[in-house]
């Protein structure tokens, strides 16, 4: 093509893809899990129901509604106007849909463990709700946020069918975009060294994440057992 997409453009859009939805499921997510674990209201029960039964939602189910659905949202930004669909946008919003019930109820077990005299005994103190969630709760979470952050990250980060789906403008193409596109056809012209080399480079950022949590994620994945 006359303006082809750079490795460098490709690697942004994935890494926006992927860490925009990360921090969008972790922070909603720990403030529902919370709000879950802690409270009593009417409703509660209905809505964990409700988180677990789109838990049980095969994600290919989805993209006919989410197509449907984004198609028909036009996104007005100054003089910028995009239709959501086809837009990386679109498919952060839609990823980030699917991983956030999994980032609320993956919290929300971990929470439910943490004793709630701790709170009690910072109430006494004279600590605001405010004060018990952030100086407490949120420390505490620290190996259960790495191993939710993580879990996501690596989902969005090879994500492949809603962006095949969503996407059409080369210029929000992914990693995983791209790697499909170098497979060639049948007549056997896939340039396998080129793909050998950027499928290397796509999947060392998930082992480099890895290795930067590493000691929260072991943690994480084994404190209920401690606990």
């Amino acid at each position: 093509t006359a303006n082809p997409v750079t490795f460098a453009e490709l690697f942004f859009n994935q890494f926006k893809l992927a860490g925009g939805t990360a921090i969008f499921s972790v922070l909603v997510g720990i403030l529902a899990s919370y709000s879950f674990s802690r409270f009593e209201y009417k409703g509660r029960k209905a809505i964990m129901m409700g988180v677990v039964t789109v838990l049980m939602l095969p994600s290919i189910a989805t993209i006919a509604p989410l197509f449907v659905m984004l198609n028909g949202i036009q996104v007005e930004w100054g003089e910028l106007s995009f239709n959501l669909r086809n837009s990386l946008l679109g498919v952060g919003v839609a990823v980030a849909a699917g991983q956030l019930p999994f980032s609320i109820w993956n919290l929300k077990g971990y929470l439910d463990t943490v004793p709630r005299e701790l709170e009690e005994a910072a109430r006494i103190d004279g600590a605001t709700p405010n004060q018990m969630f952030t100086k407490i709760i949120l420390p505490l979470s620290m190996p259960a946020i790495a191993v939710t952050a993580f879990l996501v990250f690596n989902t969005a980060w090879t994500e492949f069918v809603m962006s095949w789906q969503f996407l059409t403008n080369p210029k929000d193409f992914t990693l995983a975009m791209s790697l499909w596109n170098m497979t060639g056809n049948w007549s056997g012209d896939t340039p396998w060294s080129a793909f050998a080399a950027m499928a290397l480079m796509v999947a060392a950022p998930v082992a480099i994440v890895y290795l930067l949590l590493q000691k929260w994620i072991v943690g994480g994945l084994t404190i209920g057992s401690v606990k």
